[in-house]
């Protein structure tokens, strides 16, 4: 503990590194970087800087990535890392020996930045939306959803839409022709009492 090492299948204590900081020391690292200590990320697997402070908005809980809260998603601009890679970034951080990334490379993490609706924010590793909620803050409705006081709600079937719209068409008629009806009534009484 304390130490890791960069090259497979070494063991030789005296060819290993010692730990960064903002690393826990207390826990085997074997051919991995060192864990971050919670409240910390990595953006590197062999950074001598060591883990960097967890952003607002996110969870460092000690495993070396950061994970958006609820209410929270990831800003993935054109400079920032794509949503694909930091998903494979995130996979890799947790393999012992063999894996895809290193690093990051001249890409910045993803920062967390607050949904307008906390709801339409799921959070986690990936930051995805909500079922029903899309775009890159999750702010509009997914296809097959339509917004009704600002959330996201499933669209009924249609046939299930085509039967409240003709039971609709039934109730405004049989209220025309109750009016029609009562007003002719009241028509002819009032002609009735007039003579």
């Amino acid at each position: 503990a304390g130490r890791y090492t960069v090259i497979n299948g070494e063991t030789d204590d005296g060819k290993c590194n010692t730990c960064p900081p903002n690393t826990d020391v207390t826990r085997l690292a074997g051919r991995r970087a060192c864990y971050c200590m919670s409240g910390f990320y990595r953006a590197d697997r062999f950074d001598p800087k060591g883990c960097l402070r967890c952003p607002v908005g996110a969870d460092c809980p000690g495993d070396d990535i950061y994970k958006a809260l609820p209410g929270y998603t990831f800003n993935f601009e054109p400079s920032i890392l794509s949503r694909e890679k930091w998903t494979q970034w995130t996979i890799d951080l947790a393999r012992q020996g063999d894996y895809t990334y290193e690093s990051l490379g001249n890409k910045s993490v993803p920062r967390p930045i607050q949904c307008r609706n906390p709801k339409s924010c799921d959070g986690g590793a990936s930051a995805s939306c909500a079922p029903g909620y899309a775009g890159s803050v999750c702010s509009h409705c997914d296809k097959g959803y339509r917004a009704w006081f600002k959330e996201c709600y499933e669209c009924p079937p249609f046939g299930a839409s085509l039967g409240i719209l003709i039971v609709l068409i039934i109730v405004i008629i049989a209220a025309m022709i109750y009016l029609f009806k009562k007003n002719s009534s009241e028509a002819q009484n009032f002609g009735k009492t007039s003579d």
